[in-house]
């Protein structure tokens, strides 16, 4: 009898998240397409596809605790077993296992900066030794703030906020976008941008990014699935300051398109790598209109890495 109750309080359970996360889809899209249309942008059905379907994994993802090693899907099991023993529910881990598109366990980190010789802590420091730095990172999920990720290793938004905190919201200003909202509150200085794409960038000047403000603007992965990979660097660009530097990875076959907006918009492509697989490859583009730094002065940027591919 007790067995009985508890299977049918489990399909209930099950049956209402399921509609929860069919209303937060809802919700998602509309402020998505009212983002869109104070921008003046308008997806075309394909990207509204890949839109609909990055929107329900991000509602996916949250479920998901941070830093939890996702097996591959070419593993079935294994997959459909850690996802359902981190979220509890057999219809998220089957649902997960069809859907296309990567599950992330999204713990947020820097390190396709570190692939890319970017040495954050050194470059957010200096900015702030110099007047103010501002940081932008697209599809930023937990950005280390979830409690399990108060000691994490790896480098997060959440570490830069501690790290730096009498300057936080002074000459520190840190931004992320989220395709829906994941925080109820954040430290001030700290600002979750939701329902915003990476195509529709732009929309964060009118959320407190003032335009040629930003000093890094970083994606690990949320700008690779983005079809409209165009829209989003001449975004970009538009909110970076001169000297100011944009890195992020996408799927290689679409590197000629992105060298060509970088030629349009302003952007120097100062270094490429080929990582292979779902990193496919990382790219660091440099806003137009300063000198670069003398070689007597301490380098943010690292050489290259030797198992690096060059970007001509």
């Amino acid at each position: 009898m007790l067995t009985a109750t508890a299977d049918i309080s489990a399909r209930a359970f099950s049956r209402h998240r399921a509609i929860i996360m069919f209303i937060e889809r809802i919700r998602a899209r509309r402020a998505i397409e009212s983002n869109f249309a104070a921008i003046g942008y308008r997806p075309g059905a394909e990207t509204w596809q890949e839109l609909n379907l990055a929107v329900a994994r991000d509602i996916q993802a949250r479920q998901l605790p941070p830093n939890v090693p996702v097996p591959s899907r070419r593993r079935p099991v294994s997959f459909v077993s850690t996802v359902y023993g981190a979220t509890g529910s057999a219809r998220v881990a089957l649902t997960a296992l069809f859907r296309a598109g990567s599950w992330t366990s999204s713990g947020g980190s820097f390190r396709l900066a570190e692939a890319i010789g970017i040495d954050v802590l050194t470059l957010v420091a200096d900015g702030i030794e110099r007047g103010g730095f501002t940081l932008l990172e697209i599809g930023g999920a937990w950005a280390g703030f979830h409690p399990r990720q108060v000691d994490a290793a790896s480098l997060s938004l959440a570490q830069l906020a501690r790290q730096h905190r009498p300057e936080l919201g002074r000459r520190l200003r840190l931004h992320f976008t989220n395709l829906t909202q994941w925080h109820q509150s954040l430290p001030v200085g700290v600002t979750e941008h939701p329902f915003v794409t990476a195509a529709g960038l732009s929309i964060t000047a009118a959320r407190g990014i003032e335009p040629a403000s930003v000093d890094l603007v970083y994606s690990q992965a949320a700008a690779y699935f983005e079809p409209d990979i165009r829209s989003f660097v001449e975004a970009a660009s538009g909110l970076l300051r001169p000297g100011g530097l944009l890195a992020f990875n996408y799927p290689p076959e679409v590197d000629p398109e992105i060298r060509l907006a970088a030629s349009i918009y302003e952007l120097d492509l100062t270094r490429s790598t080929l990582l292979g697989g779902m990193n496919g490859r990382v790219a660091l583009l440099t806003k137009r209109g300063i000198t670069l730094p003398r070689a007597s002065e301490r380098s943010t940027v690292a050489p290259a890495p030797t198992l690096t591919h060059s970007a001509a």
